[in-house]
């Protein structure tokens, strides 16, 4: 299927969530429910939510879904809402006992955006929907196309196929049917989810098969709608067979590659496959080009600084491991008087600046953007381009903190790094 590409990855837990979320939603549709069925539907559920936190969408959509059906009878309701309780409960116990840091839980990460999108007003608000919703987008395209060459073509495709799927999800959400809730409530997490960091694609990841499950429903619709019988069969068959084998083959391609090369030359293709992830073939060139520059001037560290100097980047683990150097972390839009009392208390002597936070590829989050507010904290000793990059496209530097700030003579000789 397309996204099938993630499992050159390896094992990942999205992927044992998705049997599970669609086994919820095959037990659901059951013709005759069984006695033991609210059992079964307890047990897929919490196993869901253990899984991946994202099963709270699958909790509260099965909920909705119990309340707002007109065909769910009362016993039905009651032993749905025990399931979505009996799950939940387990989530809440899970989060408290198991010692997990408080940083990847769903509340502190909404309340964190939450806090952030107070203090932007409403323009903020607007922009952070916005971006989520680039974001979401762009990762449904990436698990439905991966660096496809042909885009033209393929991207018209993939807009008939998403319109012939959201065509069908609205005739569903009309009928109130459970898996369109759990689409609308999933999307609703993710457009609140502020800490994707560039994984978005694995997040939207576990709804890929039921837009293709919507899509086959959708095109069903339509012929069902077709008044001549003597056609709806071979137009099933021709737009089911061309939509979904042109999508595929990206996906079909990476997974051929991995089993008839097993060579060490071929271990870095499978993580650089989904590393570098985007339908654009010349973007996922452009990234990797940046972050071999980012990687090379890491080293460089190792060479420009004393063994004993402290280098501050977003990052501090990967100075560790490629400088050599031990390091703190700095905020990448700066407040100059408190980071200038933080680098202080820390003993920094280098800075160390990149275009690409190491886990937020994307062009908004331009770590040197505030590369002449950190300047005037020191001196710009060193810079590097983009390997086999346009002249003057910068894309990291090292900055030597000063004493007592430098007047503002250093910073008008920075390069452009737009």
């Amino acid at each position: 299927i397309p996204a099938s590409w993630i499992n050159v990855l390896g094992i990942l837990s999205e992927n044992q969530y998705l049997v599970l979320s669609l086994g919820a939603f095959l037990l659901l549709r059951r013709d005759q429910p069984r006695s033991a069925d609210s059992v079964c539907l307890a047990v897929l559920l919490i196993a869901a939510v253990l899984t991946r936190s994202i099963g709270l969408a699958l909790i509260v959509a099965v909920l909705i879904g119990a309340w707002i059906s007109s065909k769910g009878e009362p016993s039905s309701r009651r032993q749905r809402t025990a399931a979505t309780l009996a799950a939940a409960i387990s989530f809440v116990l899970w989060e408290v006992f198991s010692g997990e840091p408080s940083e990847s839980h769903y509340l502190e990460n909404w309340l964190q955006v939450g806090r952030l999108l107070s203090d932007a007003g409403l323009a903020g608000i607007c922009q952070f929907l916005i971006f989520q919703v680039i974001q979401i987008w762009e990762a449904v395209l990436t698990g439905l196309i991966h660096h496809w060459v042909l885009a033209e073509s393929t991207f018209v495709l993939l807009l008939l196929f998403l319109l012939v799927a959201l065509m069908d999800i609205a005739c569903r959400l009309k009928s109130k049917e459970l898996e369109a809730i759990y689409i609308l409530v999933f999307l609703c997490v993710l457009m609140g989810w502020g800490a994707a960091g560039g994984q978005m694609w694995r997040l939207v990841y576990p709804i890929i098969p039921l837009l293709l499950v919507f899509f086959v429903s959708g095109i069903d619709r339509i012929c069902r709608s077709i008044p001549v019988n003597k056609y709806q069969k071979y137009i099933r068959f021709f737009l089911c067979a061309l939509l979904l084998t042109t999508l595929s083959n990206g996906g079909l391609f990476i997974l051929e590659r991995r089993q008839h090369a097993r060579g060490n030359d071929t271990e870095g293709y499978r993580y650089m496959t989904a590393y570098y992830q985007g339908i654009s073939l010349s973007t996922a060139k452009s990234k990797s080009q940046a972050e071999l520059a980012i990687i090379e001037g890491l080293r460089n560290v190792d060479f420009l600084t004393d063994p004993d100097s402290v280098v501050a980047w977003f990052s501090p683990m990967y100075v560790n491991l490629l400088s050599k150097r031990r390091s703190v972390e700095i905020p990448i839009t700066p407040s100059k008087q408190q980071t200038e009392a933080y680098l202080r208390e820390e003993g920094v002597d280098f800075i160390f600046l990149s275009r690409y936070h190491p886990r937020q590829y994307r062009d908004q989050v331009n770590g040197l953007k505030s590369m002449e507010s950190y300047a005037s904290m020191g001196q710009l000793v060193w810079l590097t381009d983009r390997c086999g990059g346009m002249v003057g496209e910068v894309i990291c530097v090292l900055i030597e903190i000063a004493p007592v700030s430098n007047d503002q003579s250093a910073v008008k000789s920075l390069p452009n790094t737009l």
